[in-house]
């Protein structure tokens, strides 16, 4: 399947080309948001792989918590070291 390249699609290359070489504009600058459910899940999975699944959901289970607070460094630390304690 042949596509000739025309005018239109060379101007919408030359654009993603000038943003890619400005990116040094505030305006163009790529954002980066952090994703506080996939490292959620990441530190829930670490916690099952040092401490069984079972530990971990009754841990949570007793304090009344989700997955969702593990995004906090500190609150994950604190449950790490009371699960290591246990």
């Amino acid at each position: 399947m042949d596509k000739k390249i025309g005018k239109t699609e060379l101007d919408a290359f030359a654009e993603m080309e000038n943003r890619i070489l400005s990116v040094g504009n505030e305006s163009d600058r790529i954002s980066y948001k952090k994703d506080d459910e996939i490292e959620s899940k990441i530190k829930y999975s670490v916690l099952c792989e040092n401490f069984s699944k079972i530990k971990v959901d009754t841990y949570f289970k007793n304090k009344y918590i989700t997955m969702e607070i593990l995004a906090d460094h500190d609150r994950y630390v604190e449950i790490f070291n009371k699960l290591k304690m246990s």
